[in-house]
């Protein structure tokens, strides 16, 4: 593949990207400007399947994850009037969801120590993530393993995380950092990571 051709495809996604911004922020402002469902709906239409997949990921219950996806777009029409800068529409909604997964997950521990049961607050990771690494990743912590999800399955970035997490940035890109290392040593050890695209 001529090399030329990839700085012209990531201008290409990042034009596009761009303009998937702009629309977001029109939108916001017509339901902004007039609280109109009709442009919410279509806000709605536009990210419903990724919010979906981003809370089916975390929670790996799918009907769990549809009521949880319900609940971010109902609290997003709630508090639309906040959002400062439109175009950051997906970015805002995407913490929306994450937070409400974060407030699943505690009413979860509660009624699991409520019953004297215990219960696994790891994440389930969603996808063709092959064998291998799902083992590599038993070897990272619930937090770890939620956080990498996050951050390279669905983009948030580590400021994200940290307000999502109420931690400072160096401490999520800490636990970031030990998962890659217990991931490569997990590797490494199986005679796994030769061969790999990449570095983990």
């Amino acid at each position: 593949m001529n090399a030329a051709v990839l700085p012209v495809t990531a201008a290409a996604e990042a034009a596009d990207q761009q303009r998937q911004w702009a629309l977001d922020g029109q939108l916001v402002r017509a339901c902004q400007a007039a609280r109109s469902e009709e442009h919410f709906a279509a806000l709605v239409q536009r990210h419903e399947t990724w919010v979906r997949n981003l809370l089916r990921a975390l929670c790996g219950d799918a009907a769990q994850a549809d009521d949880l996806a319900q609940d971010s777009f109902i609290i997003a029409w709630q508090k639309l009037s906040t959002l400062k800068v439109p175009e950051k529409f997906q970015g805002w909604l995407k913490q929306l969801a994450y937070r409400q997964f974060l407030h699943w997950q505690r009413r979860q521990k509660l009624e699991a120590r409520h019953a004297q049961t215990s219960t696994d607050d790891g994440v389930m990771f969603a996808g063709d993530i092959d064998i291998e690494l799902q083992q590599s990743l038993q070897h990272c912590s619930g937090l770890e393993r939620e956080l990498l999800l996050l951050h390279y399955g669905f983009g948030f970035t580590v400021g994200e995380l940290a307000e999502s997490q109420g931690s400072p940035a160096g401490t999520i890109k800490s636990h970031l950092h030990r998962a890659r290392q217990k991931i490569r040593q997990h590797l490494e050890a199986e005679g796994s990571l030769a061969g790999r695209p990449g570095d983990v």
